[in-house]
C-alpha cells in the first residue's frame, strides 16, 4: 500500500495536469485558506490514511464500472447519486464513473497538498 502510494505521489509529480491544480490550490486565497485550515484540522497519519483510502476507491472504480449499470444502481442505493441525476446517468454511466473519478482525482490531490506531498 505504501509502495503503491508513493509511486501514484511521485507519478503525480511530474504531471503537467496535476502540477497546474496544485499552483491553483497554492495561490488561490479563499482556497489556500481553506487548504491551510484543513491540513491544521487533521493529523499528518490521518492525511496518509485519507490518501490511502481515496486511492483504494479509484482503484475500486475500475471493479466497480465493469457493470456500468449496475454501478449507477449500486451508487444510488449508497446514497452517492442524487435522485435528480439517477435519470441521466441511467443513460450516460460513463459520465458518472467520469465525474467520480474527477472527484477523488481533486480530493487525492488536495490531500496530497495539505500533507506536503506535492
Amino acid at each position: 500500500d505504501a509502495v503503491d502510494l508513493a509511486a501514484v505521489l511521485d507519478a503525480l509529480l511530474h504531471d503537467p495536469e496535476t502540477k497546474k491544480m496544485v499552483e491553483n490550490l497554492q495561490k488561490a486565497d479563499g482556497r489556500k485558506a481553506s487548504l491551510e485550515a484543513f491540513s491544521d484540522s487533521l493529523t499528518q497519519k490521518e492525511i496518509v490514511e485519507s490518501l490511502k483510502q481515496t486511492l483504494d476507491e479509484l482503484k475500486a472504480l475500475e471493479y466497480l464500472f465493469q457493470d456500468p449499470a449496475r454501478a449507477v444502481l449500486e451508487m444510488h442505493k449508497d446514497g452517492m447519486v442524487p435522485e435528480n441525476r439517477l435519470k441521466f446517468y441511467k443513460k450516460n454511466p460513463e459520465q458518472l464513473e467520469e465525474d467520480t473519478r474527477k472527484g477523488l482525482y481533486f480530493s487525492f490531490v488536495s490531500l496530497a497538498v495539505a500533507g506536503g506531498f506535492l
